[in-house]
């Protein structure tokens, strides 16, 4: 600034900040100390007008001063000084100020100067202006730019969330992802237990576990998780960061604000670390939070869903078409009931579940009885309703599934205490049941048996008033009807599809089936 403003008036000058004020800068030859009190107190004059201006200074100087402008405001003002001329001659070769020196202007023509400084400092602003505008425009891409990358991260890591065998695999996959896009030496996930492996990509400067206790001193420092950044570009200057000199900058974020599963760190940026790279980092982390969560649920209900398909798979042999799809619709009108009735989303769970087991004892029905067209007789008919223990025998070996065996072993309980096989009555008959005798009955009602034709709905509906309180629960029963549409939407779309899809499904994806939702 000083030089250019040498070239422009061919004077000496000092450069101050204006809240101080404090020398910033000066050309070689300026004739005053930056600590003269008459030079001080024009900077100070010049700062509150906020205009170019001309001052007197006694020890025979005139001094020019004019704003320069950062960020919208004057916070520099250029002095420059210049000799008092005693003696001029107004007449000499351009009256009108034509090829007079700056100091014949600072005496003849003091106006002509100050708007000759004042447009120089406004040319300044000017330019000025359109540098920070420019500047805050690439800061605006960089922030579109920072924010598209986080996107395609994210979109990318979504797509390929799927529970899996390897719990490392979608963590090894965020470390991949994640590296790429950022300047860092290395990248690591340090599980917040202690048994769990590190994983770390790139160039580490010390050991997982040398990095683990980095971690674990920096969060202690820190005191909670409410913030869940640690962005630190010095380090060695921290107190948790003496002990481990190799790292010079740090980037640690936490899987959530409450007891994180882990944390993901970059270490030692190319320059240093800014908020946009925690930007890219947090949605990424909580993805990971979500991932370990779910791993877990997974490999308990893989266990649990394994031994369902065993069970299945002998269910579908003691199958004809009559009944093909019956029991995946039972449990998604079973658990479309425990959702009007508020129940958990554990009792839901279990409601779909024993939905799906029901009656898988009918393996154990004979095939002439169960395809049967005409009535049965009694023995028969005792012989078809003994499928509830043979179902409640067949999975009694799975320990998970201990918790929904009264819905399998009661469904066929009347609320009136005239049912099979205990004879329970009212509310001694398992919530479970109570719903599921009403989910199987509507959906055998609402399908082609080999004895009967599907009834009519208004039929349904009737036979259903008329039961409740006598071989169904009335408050079931009422439910039934609150959302009596979307059963029959449910009972129609699950015609015909198999138990062994149900299952599958349910086995390779992450997220809960429909009807929990």
């Amino acid at each position: 600034t000083i030089h250019s403003l040498h070239k422009e008036f061919g004077l000496p000058f000092v450069l101050f900040d204006a809240q101080g004020p404090d020398l910033l800068a000066a050309s070689d030859g300026f004739p005053l100390e930056a600590s003269d009190a008459s030079l001080v107190r024009f900077v100070q004059e010049v700062t509150s007008h906020r205009r170019a201006g001309l001052g007197e200074h006694g020890g025979g100087w005139k001094l020019l001063g004019l704003p320069i402008w950062r960020g919208g405001k004057p916070n520099r003002i250029a002095v420059g000084a210049l000799p008092l001329l005693v003696e001029c001659d107004p007449n000499d070769e351009a009256a009108n100020g034509q090829g007079w020196s700056i100091e014949q202007m600072a005496v003849h023509a003091p106006a002509f100067l100050t708007r000759w400084a004042q447009a120089v400092s406004d040319r300044q602003r000017v330019l000025e202006d359109s540098r920070s505008k420019s500047r805050r425009c690439e800061w605006y891409v960089q922030q579109v730019d920072s924010a598209r990358k986080t996107l395609d991260i994210v979109d990318r890591l979504v797509s390929q969330l799927k529970i899996s065998d390897r719990k490392d695999k979608f963590p090894n996959l965020v470390l991949t992802s994640v590296f790429d896009s950022c300047s860092a030496a290395c990248l690591a996930w340090v599980p917040a237990g202690p048994r769990d492996g590190i994983l770390v990509v790139g160039q580490a400067a010390m050991s997982p576990e040398r990095i683990r206790q980095m971690v674990l001193e920096a969060v202690a420092e820190q005191g909670s998780f409410l913030d869940r950044t640690i962005l630190e570009n010095r380090v060695p200057e921290t107190t948790w960061g003496r002990d481990f000199p190799e790292v010079l900058s740090a980037l640690i974020v936490a899987a959530s604000t409450d007891k994180p599963c882990g944390w993901l760190v970059a270490l030692n940026a190319e320059s240093r670390f800014a908020p946009s790279d925690a930007a890219v980092m947090l949605p990424v982390t909580s993805l990971l939070n979500v991932y370990q969560k779910n791993f877990h649920l997974y490999v308990d209900l893989k266990e649990l869903m394994f031994g369902v398909v065993r069970a299945l798979t002998s269910a579908i042999d003691a199958k004809d078409r009559y009944t093909c799809g019956h029991s995946e619709r039972v449990a998604r009108i079973a658990t479309r009931l425990g959702r009007q009735m508020k129940l958990t989303s554990d009792e839901i769970s279990n409601l779909y579940i024993a939905g799906l087991l029901h009656d898988v004892g009918k393996i154990g029905v004979a095939d002439h009885v169960l395809k049967k067209a005409g009535p049965l007789t009694p023995n028969e008919y005792r012989h078809v309703m003994s499928h509830v223990e043979v179902g409640a025998s067949i999975l009694s070996g799975l320990k998970r599934l201990r918790h929904v065996m009264p819905g399998i072993l009661h469904h066929h309980e009347r609320y009136d205490g005239g049912g099979h096989p205990d004879g329970l009555q009212g509310e001694a008959i398992p919530l479970i049941a109570r719903i599921l005798a009403v989910a199987d009955s509507f959906d055998a009602m609402s399908s082609e048996r080999p004895y009967r034709p599907r009834r009519q709905p208004e039929e349904v509906d009737e036979i259903l008033r008329t039961g409740a309180g006598k071989q169904w629960d009335p408050t079931v029963v009422q439910a039934f009807f609150e959302c009596r549409e979307e059963l029959s939407a449910i009972q129609q779309r699950g015609l015909g599809e198999s138990l062994r899809i149900a299952v599958n499904d349910a086995i390779q994806s992450s997220r809960a089936p429909e009807t929990l939702r």
